[in-house]
């Protein structure tokens, strides 16, 4: 079916459809059948219903119209039914076509090219013939418009020993410059009996257009080089009819060489015009920017938004979407369904079931959902957030934000700095390269750091909490207990909190409370926050110059109780040295009392 450059209402039919909108703001339904629907230019709205679909919110089918098409190599062409909407029994053939153009080699394929249930013994999809054709043979294909009804199902008529012919009115051979030739079956006697009525050609369009009794195109075919197929329609009513060019649909399988060829010839003929049925032009792909909505429906649907702001919604079954350019939302419904972003900033819900969510370029926001879904925000910087069940979330290149939300689940962050927050039970986090931020929150957390410039934040709980970097743990009520890896920094809550870093540079936010906070050694920053705060050293802490940002005189305190050695307190206080400056109080000790 091909809409026309206004606003178009398509409906598809009970099987296989391929429809193309082309330009206009179209309504498009593909209803039950495995439909390839076509938005075009436009904001169209696309609906895939039954069946597994593929809906493409932009561009076109690669449209052509073949001629006789040259076959190359010894691939083994076939033909396979697909289906018809109207109510004749068409008959199906093809010929072979001769350098100088002429006809000859007439075959049926199927004398009555009708569906079980609706006149004939054809199965969708599924029933298939293949042709005698070598490599070097040029063939085309046509249909006798209900000539398996109205030559009584050619009863008399011994085909498979008498021979087919195209001949003018003068009786000689047709070629594909004639006009209007008729169709006759010779019996092995020489008997010629008129194949009634109107043949209908592939090849009949533009110059060669008068082999049609009505001088119109009949047929168009999508082009597929990456399956090697070529899918024809034919249009059986005299004068057009509706142009739908579905009334019988067959897809000749030419192999992936052949395919390219042809496309290759069509790319160089015509370059890029859109189809036009009412004077056989030859389209190939065109891809604008339009906003469209695309609906899947049942079924395994592949739906492609393409350029543009684009809506897809996968609806039931296991369905692919990929958006395309543009800034688009992707919808995966229920089933397990794959999405993708591809580039621009898009938004991807996974729904129910296990999914796959891939943000690819630009700046994305994956939600998963329900499910054990994975999620990739690729490339930018991305928001992604996993929901219920057991998730796997890949941050990807750039400065993400990483929820896990409930379930067990992995988080990776990849390239970037990244925020990562665990959520509910118990789960993985793993940063990467760059300086990131974990938030534990409940369950039993892995929390690994990677080789940046780590921080654990805790400070949304307000219960005592020891965290520890050196012994790689922290534990409280409401967080459980988490183990620590390659971490540097700690910013905690409004608890009573014991912290202590590790022997390389920290950064140590104790938050409110009454902290306890031991840097160990390194060239640490300390804030103790509201409260009451002890800063405790130890002889093994006495390396590198540590700042204290907010120490307030007689509300905190500086342990120095668990110093080594049997000096008592006069003998260490007169080891201290004070210089103050700036209202800011340096401390040092000289441990040895050598000066």
């Amino acid at each position: 079916m091909i809409g026309t450059n206004d606003d178009d209402v398509l409906n598809g039919t009970v099987h296989s459809d391929v429809m193309s909108g082309r330009f206009g703001d179209d309504f498009m339904q593909g209803h039950n059948g495995n439909d390839e629907v076509w938005g075009g230019t436009g904001d169209d709205t696309l609906y895939g219903n039954n069946g597994n679909d593929k809906l493409y919110g932009s561009g076109g089918p690669n449209l052509v119209q073949m001629t006789a098409m040259e076959i190359t190599g010894d691939y083994p062409v076939s033909v396979v039914f697909e289906g018809e909407t109207a109510g004749y029994r068409n008959t199906f053939g093809y010929y072979k076509v001769a350098e100088d153009g002429t006809i000859y080699n007439v075959e049926f394929i199927w004398p009555n090219a009708s569906l079980q249930g609706s006149g004939g013994n054809l199965i969708q999809g599924q029933s298939r013939e293949f042709l005698d054709v070598q490599s070097g043979d040029k063939i085309a294909f046509f249909i006798v418009s209900n000539g398996y009804s109205r030559n009584n199902g050619y009863s008399g008529l011994d085909l498979d020993n008498g021979t087919l012919k195209f001949l003018n009115s003068d009786g000689s051979d047709a070629t594909l410059n004639s006009d209007s030739p008729r169709l006759y079956h010779i019996a092995p006697d020489g008997t010629q009996t008129l194949i009634k009525y109107d043949p209908y050609h592939t090849s009949a369009h533009g110059e060669t257009v008068g082999l049609n009794p009505d001088n119109i195109l009949h047929t168009t075919g999508v082009l597929k080089t990456d399956a090697g197929t070529i899918t024809l329609g034919f249009e059986d009513l005299f004068n057009g009819g509706d142009r739908d060019f579905d009334d019988s649909v067959f897809t000749v399988d030419l192999g992936l060489t052949n395919a390219l060829l042809l496309n290759a010839h069509y790319q160089q003929q015509q370059g890029g015009t859109d189809p036009d049925p009412g004077n056989g032009g030859q389209p190939v792909v065109i891809e604008r920017t339009d906003n469209d909505i695309l609906y899947g429906g049942n079924g395994a649907d592949e739906l492609h938004g393409r350029s543009g702001d684009d809506q897809l919604y996968g609806n039931n079954g296991h369905d692919s979407l990929h958006g395309g350019s543009g800034n688009d939302t992707l919808y995966g419904g229920s089933g397990s369904d794959s999405l993708y972003g591809n580039s621009g900033n898009d938004t991807l819900y996974g729904g129910s079931s296990n999914d796959d969510l891939n943000g690819n370029n630009g700046d994305d926001s994956l939600y998963g959902e329900a499910g054990n879904d994975t999620l990739n925000g690729g490339t930018g910087n991305d928001t992604v957030d996993g929901g219920n069940g057991n998730d796997t979330i890949i941050g990807g290149s750039g400065d993400d934000i990483l929820t896990g939300g409930y379930g067990e689940d992995t988080l990776k962050g990849g390239a970037g700095n990244d925020q990562l927050r665990g959520g509910h039970n118990n789960d993985k986090l793993y940063g990467g390269h760059d300086d990131d931020i974990f938030y534990g929150d409940a369950g039993n957390d892995l929390i690994h750091g990677g080789r940046g410039n780590d921080t654990v934040d805790y400070s949304d709980f307000d219960v005592d909490l020891s965290i520890m970097l050196h012994n790689k743990r922290a534990h409280g009520q409401e967080i459980g207990t988490d183990t620590l890896k390659f971490i540097d920094n700690i910013v905690s809550g409004g608890g009573n909190d014991f912290l202590k870093g590790t022997s390389g540079d920290n950064v140590i936010d104790g938050g409110a409370g009454n902290d306890e906070i031991r840097s160990l050694r390194g060239n640490d920053t300390l804030t103790g926050g509201d409260g009451a705060d002890t800063f405790v050293f130890r002889t093994y802490d006495l390396v590198g110059i540590d700042e204290i940002t907010d120490f307030d005189v007689g509300t905190d305190f500086l342990d120095f109780s668990h110093l080594a050695g049997s000096n008592d307190d006069q003998t260490i206080l007169s080891r201290l040295q004070s210089l103050s400056a700036d209202g800011d109080t340096t401390l040092s000790v000289d441990w040895n009392g050598n000066g």
